[in-house]
């Protein structure tokens, strides 16, 4: 009956690991005592002691259960711990490829930043060569620069005069300007006398008398000499004007 007990809870041999042994034969002696009870064996200090041991088995036999019970139940946490913990580690690895994949795109984005920098740093020691070369090739003209560098003081200091000339000269052209201005003015002047002068001349020509002939009739009229009769005199139109005289005459 103890074994049935042990076979229904689900308890094998190798679960209960060394005590097993011990709950068999106890339950093999449980087991024979109790079809000594029933054919009629009645001992009552042995059948007392073997039920009291018979009551110690079961006990243990119970407590034994639980424990393996408990085992159970760690063990099925132990399980889906393991499996969480796969999970975890398949998680892992997969970040572990990305990474490498990562680390392999960059080893070769470095592998060709490091061709480009040879191929900088080669540019560069060329240039720098070259750079030397002209640096050796100038080093002749460099005298010269220096002659150049003078000369190019010399006009620097020359060229002070030569602006205070211009701004002299341009002050003096100002003046001359207004001079002309002025000049201008009184030629336009002139012109316009001119003009003047030379329609009364021309008026003077038509009449046909002397502008003198004209202020000796005047005279007369004034000293009333009406005895006398001015005879008719004939000019002729002048061919020349002299203005100098004229302008005595009007005086």
């Amino acid at each position: 009956m103890v074994l049935d007990t042990l076979l229904d809870v689900g308890v094998n041999k190798q679960e209960l690991g060394d005590q097993s042994s011990t709950i068999l034969v106890y339950a093999a002696y449980a087991t024979v005592s109790a079809f000594a009870y029933r054919c009629g064996y009645r001992h009552p200090a042995e059948l007392k002691s073997k039920e009291t041991k018979l009551r110690l088995i079961e006990d243990s036999i119970i407590e034994l259960s639980a424990k393996l019970q408990q085992k159970e139940e760690e063990l099925d946490s132990a399980r889906q711990h393991v499996k969480h913990c796969a999970r975890k580690i398949e998680s892992k690895e997969e970040e572990l490829n990305k990474i490498k994949g990562r680390i392999n795109t960059y080893d070769t984005e470095l592998e060709s930043r490091e061709r480009e920098f040879n191929a900088i740093q080669l540019s560069i020691e060329d240039r720098s060569e070259e750079l030397k070369g002209k640096e050796r090739q100038l080093k002749p003209g460099q005298l010269s620069m220096g002659e150049w560098e003078k000369e190019l003081k010399a006009m620097k200091e020359q060229k002070y005069p030569i602006q205070k000339s211009v701004v002299e000269c341009s002050e003096e052209l100002q003046s001359k300007e207004k001079n002309l201005i002025l000049a201008r003015e009184s030629l336009r002047e002139f012109c316009d006398n001119l003009k003047s002068m030379k329609v009364r001349m021309d008026s003077i020509q038509r009449t046909g008398y002397d502008y003198r002939v004209l202020k000796t009739m005047q005279l007369i009229q004034q000293f009333n000499l009406s005895l006398m009769q001015p005879q008719k005199i004939t000019v002729s139109p002048l061919k020349s004007f002299d203005f100098n005289m004229y302008s005595r005459g009007g005086e």
